[in-house]
């Protein structure tokens, strides 16, 4: 039985910042040598196996900052998730399973329990994967990501879109932004590769709840485009 070697690791430098301000100056000072370090559950895979970014010269990590921290919710300005927030708090948010239950049930799907407990939101977003379980949901709610950059005004909101981003100054995601769902809505998420059937409950209980039947379109594995519609 071969064993496969693991590739050695090039010498990087680490930091730790307390603060917003010193972050932005490290890696505004390394530019593209320097990288953020959230969670590390991509960037560390990738840079261990030599995938699609080269070893950076210094990992900058985001875990300290509180700044990044926090998931807050008001009726009048919708839902706040920091960056650097979890998926496991984020699946466990009551704000987030009562009222964008479609992200929660993203975020709780993403890997194995340790994973959940070291993936970001902000960091399964700035990986840009086509596989991201947060992402449809992201898409879905129409979330407003706020950049921390060095060539541009504190707080530039970017709207996600399907390619992305976009146009998105150089730094790193701050904060992701919701508008406040309808009080008669409903929302949730699976993953699949093939037809799927979803309960979808509304925020009202006069209402009852809706079996949502998803069938692949011809030549499309993907599970979009037939929506079947039944009270169960």
């Amino acid at each position: 039985m071969a064993l496969r070697k693991e590739r050695p690791l090039k010498t990087f430098e680490y930091f730790a910042p307390e603060s917003l301000p010193e972050a932005l100056s490290l890696l505004q000072e390394r530019g593209e040598e320097g990288r953020a370090l959230a969670g590390g559950t991509d960037l560390v895979v990738q840079v261990k196996e030599g995938g699609k970014i080269p070893t950076p010269s210094c990992l900058v990590s985001l875990r300290r900052l509180p700044e990044l921290r926090g998931i807050d919710f008001s009726e009048r300005d919708g839902l706040r998730i920091g960056a650097t927030v979890t998926m496991t708090e984020a699946a466990e948010s009551a704000p987030v399973r009562e009222r964008y239950r479609a992200l929660a049930d993203g975020a709780e799907i993403v890997g194995s329990i340790q994973t959940m407990n070291m993936a970001t939101i902000g960091g399964n977003v700035c990986n840009a994967a086509p596989s991201a379980d947060t992402a449809p949901p992201l898409l879905t709610y129409e979330a407003v990501a706020v950049i921390a950059g060095w060539n541009a005004e504190a707080g530039t909101r970017v709207v996600l879109a399907a390619d992305g981003l976009g146009a998105a100054p150089d730094g790193f995601t701050y904060e992701l932004w919701f508008i406040g769902p309808t009080p008669v809505s409903g929302g949730t998420f699976a993953s699949a590769d093939g037809p799927v059937t979803m309960f979808v409950g509304v925020g009202r209980r006069e209402y009852p709840r809706v079996a949502v039947t998803l069938e692949p379109l011809d030549g499309d594995p993907a599970p979009s485009g037939i929506f079947i519609f039944d009270e169960p």
